[in-house]
């Protein structure tokens, strides 16, 4: 048996991103619905056999609208705090835009997204788009480029570390980044997605969200998680 520590990224909306798309008044109205949707999706998902990994604890750190710094920092952070044995642990992460930037700060409330708690990590994240988010990104006048180069260090030092310290990981593309000389260096762990990314095999089996365009389907996010798992099988041996 062993734990999933996982991190993924979701947009910031009140849309149910589904078919066809549900709008709700607000962002809270919108969460709740999707711990229905959920568990709606487990029960699609009993097909992918995904319990055949003998998962014994599950931790997920998403977080809405984030972007590669929060991801390298959450896990980094988590399995070093807590000990997590890369005998017994699987880290899974979805690679997202480059040019997307994190603020990190001292705990607080403030970011409504954050998952966690003070007592799992001290630190947290501005909000994306909100005042002091705003505030923080004209007071660093930072080009596109910076934010690129900041990203890709950010997972240089994630993927550095789960391979220094033999974690078994797999990872996704939001995009295809098979071009990035990062990427190539460790696509040894990339999901062999149709297309390179979660975006372009979305794509090519007509299976987008009509209302963007861009976000994978349900269904679409259910064939990603069985081609996810034959490969975590098929990667790390693993029966049944």
């Amino acid at each position: 048996m062993f734990a999933i520590l996982c991190v993924l990224s979701s947009a910031d909306c009140r849309v149910m991103h589904e078919e066809p798309p549900r709008l709700f008044e607000t962002w809270a109205d919108c969460e709740a619905a999707s711990v229905i949707k959920f568990r709606d999706t487990l029960l699609i998902m009993e097909g992918t056999q995904y319990h055949s990994l003998d998962v014994d604890s599950y931790v997920n750190v998403a977080t809405f609208a984030c972007g590669n710094t929060l991801t390298s920092a959450a896990i980094r952070t988590i399995l070093e705090k807590y000990n997590y044995a890369p005998t017994d642990t699987l880290v899974m992460f979805n690679v997202t835009s480059m040019s997307r930037l994190d603020f990190k700060v001292k705990y607080n409330n403030s970011n409504d997204f954050i998952p966690w708690k003070e007592d799992l990590l001290d630190f947290t994240f501005l909000k994306p788009h909100s005042s002091a988010w705003l505030g923080a990104l004209k007071e660093a006048d930072i080009s596109v480029e910076e934010i690129v180069k900041r990203n890709t260090h950010e997972m240089h030092l994630l993927f550095e570390y789960l391979t220094e310290n033999a974690y078994p990981f797999v990872f996704t593309t939001m995009e295809d980044y098979s071009h990035l000389p990062l990427i190539q260096k460790y696509k040894d762990n990339l999901v062999p997605l149709p297309g390179n990314g979660m975006f372009e095999y979305a794509r090519s089996v007509d299976m987008l969200i009509e209302h963007d365009y861009f976000h994978p389907s349900g269904e679409g996010q259910v064939q990603m998680a069985k081609l996810t798992h034959d490969f975590i099988k098929k990667k790390y041996n693993i029966d049944g």
